[in-house]
C-alpha cells in the first residue's frame, strides 16, 4: 500500500458496518484521483447532498423566506433539508463519506444491502452525472413578494437574549439545548438554524418572554387608547394598530415594539386645553370699596 494513504482517518481507526477499509481506501483512490482531490472536498460534497429551503414562521404556519428575510436574520427564518437525490441513496452516500472522512459513521439504522448497492453505484459514472445534478440544485428558492424587514426582530437579538437568561448547568434538558444552540449560532455567526434547532429556541425564547417582559400597566393603558383613537390610513398606522392590540391580548411586546408604541404616542399625544389659573390673593370688595369717580 503506498504510504500517502497510511495517514487518513479510515486508515488508522475504521468502525464501519458491512465494509471493510480496504473497500474505503479503493472508493477514495476512485473519487479522490488517487489522492489527488483532498478530504475537505468529500465533506463539501457531504452537505451538498441536501439543499436547503429557507422558511419562515408567521403566526401557526410557515411560508418561504424572502432573500432580505434570510440575508437579515429575521427572526422566525429556519431552514429544512430537501435530499437532492433519493432519501435511501442519499442517506447511504453521506455514510460513506463519513467513513471516508472521519472512518466512522453515528448512523446506527443501516440496510446492509442498501449500503452495497450505494457503495456499487458510486464507483459508476451514473453518479457522476448525479453529482453534476447535485451541484446545478443547490440554489435556494425564495418567496417572491415584498415584506416589511424594517421593524422585525433579528435571530442575533434572539439568540443574545437565551445565552443571557439560560444556564448552562440548571434548568431543563431542553433549556440546556437552547443554550447550546446559541452559543454555538452565535460563536459561528450562524444565525439561521435548521427546523429542530429554531423550535427548541422559539418555545425557550416564548417562556423568557412571557416571565420577564409582561407590559407594565402604563404601557397598556396607553395601548388601549392608541387602539380607540388611531386612524388606519397608513401602513404604518396599521402596524402601531397591531402592535397596540398585541399588547393587549397577549400582554407581551419586544423592546423594539415597545419603543414604537411610545414614540407614537409621544408624536400624537393629546394637547390638555391649557385652564387659566385663578389668582387666590385678590381680596373681596363690595361695590362701596372704590372711588368710581
Amino acid at each position: 500500500m503506498d504510504d500517502k494513504y497510511k495517514d487518513l482517518p479510515f486508515m488508522s481507526d475504521y468502525k464501519g458496518a458491512y465494509l471493510v477499509k480496504e473497500d474505503i481506501l479503493e472508493l477514495y483512490k476512485k473519487l479522490s484521483n488517487d489522492g489527488k482531490i483532498g478530504l475537505k472536498n468529500f465533506n463539501n460534497l457531504k452537505l451538498s447532498l441536501y439543499k436547503k429551503k429557507y422558511m419562515i414562521k408567521t403566526g401557526k404556519s410557515s411560508r418561504l423566506a424572502t432573500k432580505e428575510e434570510v440575508e437579515k436574520g429575521v427572526y422566525g427564518v429556519y431552514y429544512d433539508k430537501e435530499s437532492i437525490l433519493s432519501f435511501y441513496t442519499t442517506k447511504y452516500i453521506a455514510l460513506i463519506l463519513d467513513y471516508i472522512t472521519t472512518g466512522k459513521s453515528y448512523e446506527t439504522s443501516i440496510n446492509k444491502n442498501k449500503l452495497i448497492e450505494v457503495y456499487e453505484y458510486m464507483f459508476t459514472d451514473k453518479f457522476i452525472s448525479d453529482l453534476h445534478t447535485i451541484k446545478s440544485s443547490n440554489q435556494p428558492k425564495f418567496y417572491e413578494k415584498n415584506t416589511d424587514t424594517d421593524n422585525c426582530e433579528l435571530m442575533i437579538d434572539v439568540l443574545k437574549v437565551i445565552r443571557e437568561e439560560l444556564d448552562p448547568d440548571f434548568g431543563t434538558d431542553y433549556s440546556k439545548k437552547a443554550f447550546s444552540i446559541a452559543k454555538y449560532a452565535l460563536k459561528n455567526k450562524s444565525y439561521i438554524l435548521s427546523k429542530s434547532q429554531f423550535s427548541i429556541i422559539e418555545i425557550e425564547y416564548k417562556k423568557i418572554k412571557n416571565k420577564n417582559n409582561s407590559i407594565s400597566l402604563d404601557i397598556l393603558d396607553k395601548a388601549r387608547k392608541i387602539k380607540a383613537d388611531i386612524t388606519r390610513n397608513s401602513s404604518y398606522s396599521n402596524m402601531i394598530y397591531d402592535i397596540a392590540c398585541q399588547a393587549i391580548e397577549k400582554n407581551y411586546l419586544s423592546e423594539k415594539q415597545k419603543k414604537l408604541l411610545l414614540e407614537y404616542k409621544e408624536v400624537n399625544k393629546t394637547v390638555e386645553p391649557a385652564v387659566a389659573d385663578t389668582p387666590d390673593d385678590i381680596p373681596d370688595f363690595d361695590l362701596g370699596s372704590f372711588d368710581w369717580n
